[in-house]
């Protein structure tokens, strides 16, 4: 597991972050990750188990992760919205159809107020541990 005191390029010791105060109120939920890059889907994953949720996937494509929706309980989910060849769009309208809470995660927040996607809380890449933990409890309220 990633150490959540110090994330990567956070080596510094002014950097690393303090304690999450809040991580009871994420014991349990679960998280759907979908991102295709797999060095960042593992430090999702990792930072998420260690944030105390239950990681569903991470999923690399939309059909692993239409598949999961279907089929398991998820409380909220960090999507992000470029993959290879496709976007998250059509993944983040169902699960605003569903009522499940989300975020993006991606580097090209500048680009992203387009109509078509729906509303959600943007996470920028790149992001600190602390970053995506408030991000997170912010979303699932």
């Amino acid at each position: 597991m990633t150490n959540i005191e110090s994330g990567p390029g956070e080596s510094d010791p002014a950097r690393r972050m303090p304690p999450l105060p809040d991580r009871d109120h994420l014991r349990g939920r679960r998280i759907l990750v979908i991102e295709d890059v797999r060095i960042i889907a593992d430090y999702l994953a990792d930072l998420l188990q260690d944030f105390g949720c239950t990681v569903v996937g991470p999923f690399p494509d939309l059909a692993h992760a239409r598949s999961a929706i279907a089929h398991e309980t998820i409380d909220g989910a960090v999507l992000d919205q470029q993959l290879s060849a496709e976007t998250s769009t059509s993944l983040a309208s169902i699960l605003r159809e569903k009522g499940v809470p989300f975020l993006y995660v991606t580097g090209f927040a500048a680009e992203f107020q387009d109509p078509r996607f729906p509303p959600a809380p943007i996470l920028e890449k790149p992001f600190t541990p602390r970053e995506l933990h408030d991000a997170v409890l912010r979303m699932l309220g």
